[in-house]
């Protein structure tokens, strides 16, 4: 899940920051900090598709570690940039 708050005037020129939210539902601290992770990872290679003017909130959900085992880091990735994607057309519409 992604969250994606406007930011003011004054703090666009930076750029976006993220945040995470990994509960215990997605396992066993190991595997919490492995998925913490794939996404900060995930998130700065997407880098260039990011728009500067939002900040986000990725909320890890169970079953995303079973995704991470079966793709890897390519998974995670082509996620996170399918939920960006979204939340651009969201904003458009």
């Amino acid at each position: 899940m992604l969250y994606s708050f406007p930011r003011s005037e004054e703090e666009r020129n930076g750029t976006s920051r993220l945040g995470l939210s990994v509960g215990r539902k997605v396992g066993r601290a190991v595997v919490r900090n492995k998925v913490k992770r794939a996404v900060r990872q995930a998130f700065w290679d997407l880098g260039d598709e990011i728009p500067d003017e939002h900040d986000y909130v990725v909320v890890a959900r169970p079953g995303v570690e079973g995704l991470l085992e079966r793709e890897g880091q390519d998974g995670i990735r082509s996620s996170l940039a399918e939920l960006v994607a979204d939340s651009r057309e969201e904003r458009l519409s």
